[in-house]
């Protein structure tokens, strides 16, 4: 009956887990298409604020 109940909390952490490291995915993908510097080569004083 112990491991059964251990089992249960050890999903819900990993269930947790998977869903913070799934918003950080959205943020970095957020972030990365934000993205507005479009160098073919090199990336040049634009780059810079």
């Amino acid at each position: 009956m112990m491991s059964l109940l251990a089992k249960r909390r050890a999903d819900k952490r990993a269930l947790v887990m998977g869903l913070a490291l799934f918003v950080f995915a959205a943020l970095v993908l957020r972030d990365g298409a934000a993205q507005t510097v479009s160098a073919t080569y090199g990336i040049g004083p634009a780059a810079m604020p």
